[in-house]
């Protein structure tokens, strides 16, 4: 797709395995790094455009002592936040690894 003949991106559909039972088939769409787009620019393209500033603060135990909570200010919202379980799948697909 292009804009005003100076800014183009691709939205590609990315099919994965038939049947996987938590893959699924999904759009990707790539955005050339452009100083194009207005700062006012929001949705799909403002969110990877323009990061926003946050603030992470009051760190605390959470209820479960392997995940601690904390609040994060973003866009003048305060939400409770939590760092939960991560996974690297890239050396085991299946069950992937702890992070």
């Amino acid at each position: 797709v292009t804009l005003d003949q100076e800014v183009s991106f691709s939205v590609l559909l990315h099919r994965v395995w038939k049947k996987h039972p938590i893959n699924v088939d999904f759009l990707g769409i790539y955005i050339p790094p452009t100083t194009k787009f207005s700062p006012r620019a929001h949705g799909l393209i403002g969110q990877f455009m323009h990061e926003p500033e946050i603030r992470i603060f009051n760190e605390r135990p959470g209820k479960d002592p392997e995940k601690p909570e904390a609040s994060m200010e973003v866009k003048g919202q305060t939400l409770v936040v939590t760092r939960g379980l991560q996974k690297d799948y890239r050396t085991d697909g299946v069950f992937g690894l702890d992070v």
